[in-house]
């Protein structure tokens, strides 16, 4: 037996064992991780700002500028269009020669906004030849106005209709002219009415007027009657002499 196993023998006999950590080992902290050394750049630098929320662009809305446009325009044009205010001239022209050589007439129209008179006023030769043609002047003026609404500034007519006819004793009568033009004259609206009978005689004429009064407002118009006036009668027969 050599001296190395003698020592194995005089030995235990147990091996040698490696060292075991104990608990407090165990329970303790694990080491820190390696720090990191940051970046160069800055990072807000290479991403850039958060832009700010931009504010939604309101709608332009042109509804209402374009009602206000047109509701202007509308009474402009409806100033404009409105018939000029007739003056008054009193009972003058009822009575004159020049206007009123073959009759006359005067009444009163009233309205919730005036109270109106007006005059007819019938002028022109009393005799014609047969198949001749003669014109007959019929001015319509207004001879007093009470007025009843303040904002109604006067009253104007449109001209509708003038025609003369021969009193047959019938309730029509007998349409012999009707009115070719009118004209306002400043105090009045004239209308000519060419005259022509085909045989001769002596007529009884009546004249008929239509007319469409308008109340002149501060702003605009608007009519406010129709008006007929019937059987204004010429003041002596018109005669007929046989042709030339």
């Amino acid at each position: 037996m050599t001296s190395k196993d003698a020592d194995v023998e005089a030995g235990t006999g147990e091996q040698p064992s490696e060292e075991v950590p104990s608990p407090e080992d165990l329970e303790a902290e694990p080491p820190a991780p390696p720090e990191i050394e940051p970046l160069d750049e800055d990072y807000d630098d290479l991403v850039g700002p958060e832009p700010a929320p931009k504010k939604p662009r309101k709608k332009r809305r042109y509804g209402g500028i374009i009602v206000v446009s047109i509701v202007l325009i509308f009474l402009l044009v409806w100033t404009v269009m409105a018939p000029e205010n007739m003056p008054v001239v009193g009972s003058g022209y009822l009575s004159s020669d020049q206007y009123a050589n073959l009759g006359n007439f005067s009444g009163s129209v009233k309205t919730w906004a005036t109270n109106t008179t007006y005059g007819v006023s019938i002028s022109g030769p009393d005799t014609a030849a047969a198949n001749s043609t003669v014109e007959i002047t019929v001015l319509v003026t207004k001879v007093a106005e009470t007025r009843m609404n303040t904002f109604v500034q006067g009253t104007s007519i449109d001209l509708d209709n003038v025609s003369i006819y021969i009193d047959d004793g019938s309730d029509t009568g007998i349409l012999v002219a009707s009115m070719s033009d009118h004209e306002d004259v400043g105090f009045g609206i004239a209308a000519t009415v060419p005259l022509t009978f085909s045989e001769e005689g002596s007529y009884s004429l009546y004249v008929h007027v239509e007319f469409t009064m308008f109340g002149d407002m501060m702003i605009g118009f608007l009519p406010l009657k129709g008006v007929n006036i019937d059987d204004m009668n010429f003041d002596e027969d018109f005669v007929v002499t046989p042709a030339v």
